[in-house]
């Protein structure tokens, strides 16, 4: 989740208190929807917002990371 502290570093508007970021391997594109397990066992759902970095230093050593802005779909 995106913190108050976070988001003083963060461009205006882009980002709301509640946000979050996901870190994967997979390819998402804008607009998908993301269903996360929280610790309690509910499923939530979020949009993927925006393609925040792709780290291609790890691609050299077989590692493939992507962080994705999600928003809250409700």
């Amino acid at each position: 989740e995106i913190t108050a502290r976070e988001l003083k570093h963060l461009p205006e508007g882009e980002y709301e208190l509640g946000d979050r970021k996901l870190y994967t391997s997979e390819d998402l594109e804008v607009g998908d929807i993301v269903k996360i397990k929280e610790p309690d066992d509910s499923i939530t759902e979020w949009i993927v917002k925006a393609v925040e970095s792709k780290y291609n230093v790890l691609e050299k050593y077989g590692v493939r990371r992507r962080a994705y802005l999600l928003k809250s779909k409700s």
